[in-house]
């Protein structure tokens, strides 16, 4: 088996608009550029390339774009080539994007098109493709768990069971947080034949949005564990993997310390970076050797899940709340106008379109894919949404002596996909309106995620 890692630059010319808010925001000028890390996987015949992307999420037809620019210089088949994003929260749109609960265009005039960062976005791809393929070596692996805080949850619970994502911990009704916070981080080790450490891949449970409110291009956390690294080990590349975080962020609700970094500033995301850096330097030396000649077996899978729809009841209920609405507002319920007006509740407004619309759906389902790698004794399976980390948690546990690392963010993100738990406290994240698949979904997809990792092992 050879691996190799390459990287190239994916930040898009000129103005751009930035992803990630339910408002307009425009870099004029990049802090960081963004970039993609790949690596590249062989063995005998067949070439697994996987590339993580500091970006929101990746938007199709991204993956058709790199396929048509890579399959007749690479060694590569269209469901080989896995493309991963850290959400950061300050990237480029890839699609003409309506936002679900604003209606306005998302990219104005004047900025660099959502067709144009897309092609830059594919070229810096390719060219980190290019690199990893060039560069594989026989190698040794070994792994280990850092098992300190990374992500915290960012749901906030009340008395009344209600949940909301970012809530106040001030009010009398606080009990707590919904779930777990992130933790451990998943690291494996790249050696050449001689030894030397060259690659690390870090799977970290917490998206890469400390700086997800500023209005320049930066790859957020990833960016400045990468750079610290590049100062104490030149020669290595550092590919950060998202974990499942659906319900987690880098964002403190609980334990602040006066005098913490701030974590929504650039100091906060220098700390990050730092203790990211910190994890895989700590642990270089004491990871478990995966085996002395890796196995690598590769699958690909698509999975049926269901479309979340709205009940009857659900559906009737936002007919009569809208058109209350429309007795106040007009017929044309327009955000900006309403908002003007010193209408609020927004959260119920999308909530209310989505039953509508999701109401006896056609289709009424859809298919996602996972990919499942596994090399010696360690496997990495992806999801393509904001996973709710209860899942991850299941799906990690259900093979004994194997290292799961789970990718979230894998491939077109079809929203949230949030568990009973979430639902039942709703708030945004775990409504209707979030995910376009509901906790029956999550229970499909974790089942089928635990068939591959036992069908790849064997078991």
């Amino acid at each position: 088996m050879k691996i190799g890692f390459g990287e190239g630059i994916i930040t898009p010319p000129g103005r751009v608009s930035l992803r990630g808010q339910y408002h307009i925001r425009v870099s004029e000028t990049p802090r960081e550029d963004i970039r993609a890390i790949a690596m590249a996987v062989t063995d005998g015949d067949t070439t697994v390339f996987w590339v993580a992307c500091d970006l929101c999420a990746i938007d199709d037809p991204l993956p058709a774009d790199v396929y048509s620019l890579t399959k007749d210089i690479l060694p590569v088949r269209e469901d080989g080539i896995i493309l991963s994003a850290t959400h950061i929260h300050t990237g480029p749109y890839l699609v003409d994007t309506i936002s679900g609960l604003n209606g306005n265009r998302m990219i104005p005039d004047g900025t660099t098109s959502a067709d144009d960062c897309r092609r830059a976005v594919a070229e810096g791809i390719v060219t980190a493709m290019k690199a990893a393929y060039d560069a594989r070596r026989e190698c040794t692996l070994s792994a280990t768990c850092a098992r300190t805080r990374t992500g915290v949850n960012r749901r906030i619970r009340y008395t009344d069971n209600s949940a909301v994502m970012y809530g106040s911990t001030a009010r009398k009704d606080f009990v707590g947080s919904e779930g777990r916070d992130g933790g451990p981080t998943q690291l494996l080790y790249v050696r050449d034949a001689k030894g030397e450490l060259y690659g690390v891949i870090a799977d970290v449970p917490c998206t890469a949005q400390v700086v997800e409110g500023k209005n320049y291009i930066t790859p957020d956390y990833p960016g400045a564990a990468r750079e610290i690294l590049a100062r104490e080990l030149p020669n290595v590349t550092l590919m950060t993997l998202i974990g499942a975080a659906g319900d987690l962020s880098p964002h403190i609700l609980i334990e602040r310390v006066p005098g913490d970094p701030n974590d929504r500033d650039e100091d906060g995301r220098e700390a990050f970076g730092r203790l990211l850096a910190e994890m895989v330097l700590e642990h270089r030396d004491d990871a478990y050797d995966v085996c002395e000649k890796p196995e690598m077996r590769y699958v690909c899978e698509n999975v049926t899940l269901p479309v979340w729809a709205s009940t009857d009841a659900e559906y009737e209920e936002a007919k009569t709340w809208l058109a209350e609405l429309r007795k106040q507002y007009g017929d044309d319920l327009n955000y900006e106008k309403m908002i003007a007006q010193g209408f609020r509740d927004t959260l119920r407004f999308s909530k209310a379109l989505a039953e509508i619309k999701r109401h006896n759906p056609d289709p009424d389902v859809f298919d996602v894919r996972v990919h499942v790698l596994r090399l010696g004794n360690v496997a990495f399976i992806t999801n393509p949404f904001e996973l709710y980390v209860e899942y991850a948690d299941r799906m990690k546990a259900a093979l004994r002596g194997v290292q799961v690392f789970d990718v979230e963010l894998t491939g077109h993100c079809p929203g949230y996909l949030a568990t009973v738990r979430g639902t039942r406290g709703g708030g945004y994240s775990a409504t209707i309106f979030s995910g376009r698949t509901s906790p029956a979904g999550g229970e499909i997809l974790t089942k089928a995620s635990i068939q591959a990792l036992k069908r790849i092992f064997d078991r």
